[in-house]
């Protein structure tokens, strides 16, 4: 049975203020900075009663200061718009229709999971940060009870008369979709080039700590030990190759650790983390495209990335890594998955080539970007003509595979290019996604009978696919597809 929407003011739990206080010791240590720099210019010592008083007073006036701000702040789900009141002095009211709430993000750090709360990020698209609307510090079930009442509202607003039937479905129980595996994420980190961010990682702390220690007498003799003999060189080497992939696959671990996708008829849930746990959903109609990405030798293994190209601001995407599908997956995984978690997205089961003629299109396009590098090489650096040759062999080889690769087609809601070459890159686009589509002929394109669709996507900000060199007839013909 459907709930109504209280029209009781709700406040956060009480474990917010030590949550905040918390959150604040950045500006304690900032404080007692300043402080010591002040005693430091007045001779004063820095450890004496006037030291703590001050730092004392700024603690306690922070805290009260947060205690006022949680007594004061209230929210309240009304018919048409969730409002939130706050303010010890000056009373702010916010009001958020329901119709511009475009996502609820979960969020659980560790403060969360040791006392079994939980926050709330409700997102309205808006590029103003301040618009969103955060509820940190609330019990379970009244997470759960906000993100029932303000699903079931907006789909009451979008379709009054099925509201019975979509929001049962909506609200039940998803079906996990994909759960990533640590072997996954072990594989992708090792072949990509997260472990060389071990080597400037360890540069950064060496130049941060010589500031304040003699470093080059304890790294001479480290260096000096290791090369007593090959069976020293060949194992510091060997640490430090170990080293490197083990934080690799640490870092990607920190990123996508618990990533898994649940789904609904409304929606997706993604949830990822480990030291801290965030939850997200996505409408499906929100999502205007997809792409999968795979760098060259995530390519030789089959590993894939899959993004998502929505209507939802991409600042609140990079925020909480929203627009990532699939971080790491075999690609004829993905192929299957894809129509079962999002089922407007039906993956072609035939394309077409790119004709042969495209590649004097590539080549002619390469030499007029391209060929100015390799010749100032050639003539200005004779002792760097091998790399010149290679840039060359390089570019020409990489137009070679676009062409032998890339493959074109579409159904009657879904536009699918794919993108050959050294980094392969497939978009499937939604028909109602695209906001517009426009045919363009270069001299040597109208000559060999070819075109260039350029599509914009209905995206925030708005996103430019280009289909080169196709057939000049199925240009047409995808642009009578998408007036009609």
């Amino acid at each position: 049975m459907r709930q109504e929407p209280s029209m009781t003011s709700f406040k956060l739990h009480p474990a917010w203020i030590p949550y905040r206080f918390g959150s604040a010791t950045k500006e304690f240590v900032f404080v007692a900075f300043i402080i010591s720099f002040l005693f430091r210019r007045l001779s004063l010592p820095l450890f004496s009663w006037y030291g703590y008083t001050l730092l004392g007073s700024f603690i306690l006036v922070r805290l009260i200061g947060l205690v006022l701000q949680w007594k004061h702040f209230t929210y309240q789900l009304e018919e048409q718009e969730l409002l939130i009141e706050k303010g010890a002095f000056v009373t702010e009211k916010k009001q958020i229709p329901y119709e511009r709430i475009q996502g609820i993000t979960e969020y659980e750090s560790l403060f969360h999971r040791v006392t079994g709360l939980t926050s709330l990020v409700i997102e309205t698209g808006s590029a103003d940060s301040d618009a969103d609307v955060r509820l940190e510090m609330l019990s379970i079930q009244e997470a759960a009870q906000i993100k029932e009442q303000i699903e079931s509202i907006v789909t009451r607003q979008h379709d009054p008369e099925a509201l019975p039937e979509v929001a049962t479905t909506m609200l039940a129980p998803n079906q996990e979709q994909y759960a990533i595996q640590f072997k996954e994420i072990a594989l992708a980190s090792l072949t990509s080039l997260s472990p060389l961010f071990f080597f400037f990682l360890l540069y950064s702390v060496y130049r941060e700590l010589s500031r304040f220690l003699e470093l080059d007498d304890i790294i001479n003799s480290i260096v000096s030990f290791s090369t007593q003999s090959n069976v020293m060189r060949v194992a510091m080497i060997g640490l430090l190759i170990m080293l490197a992939l083990s934080y690799g696959v640490f870092r990607n671990y920190r990123l996508y650790a618990g990533f898994r996708i649940d789904a609904d008829q409304r929606s997706i849930q993604i949830e990822k983390g480990w030291e801290s746990v965030t939850r997200f959903s996505i409408p499906k109609d929100r999502i205007q495209a997809l792409t999968m990405r795979s760098r060259f030798i995530h390519q030789l293994l089959g590993i894939s990335q899959v993004k998502m190209i929505s209507s939802i601001d991409p600042e609140q995407q990079d925020k909480n890594t929203s627009a990532v599908l699939f971080p790491f997956i075999q690609r004829s995984k993905a192929l299957d998955l894809i129509p079962k978690i999002l089922p407007d997205f039906q993956v072609a089961p035939r394309t077409l080539p790119i004709p042969r003629q495209a590649i004097v299109v590539k080549l002619c396009r390469t030499v007029l970007l391209w060929a100015g590098i390799p010749i100032c090489l050639w003539i200005m650096f004779p002792n760097l003509r091998l790399l010149a040759v290679l840039i060359c062999f390089t570019v020409i080889t990489s137009q070679i595979l676009s062409r032998r690769f890339s493959t074109y087609t579409m159904s009657p809601t879904l536009l699918h290019f794919h993108q050959g070459g050294l980094a392969p890159l497939t978009y499937w686009m939604r028909r109602d996604g695209i906001e517009r589509l426009e045919l363009s002929e270069s001299y040597v394109q109208q000559r060999l009978g070819l075109a260039t669709v350029t599509v914009t996507l209905h995206a925030t900000p708005a996103k430019e696919v280009r289909i080169t060199d196709v057939p000049i007839e199925w240009a047409k013909h995808c642009q009578r597809w998408y007036i009609e």
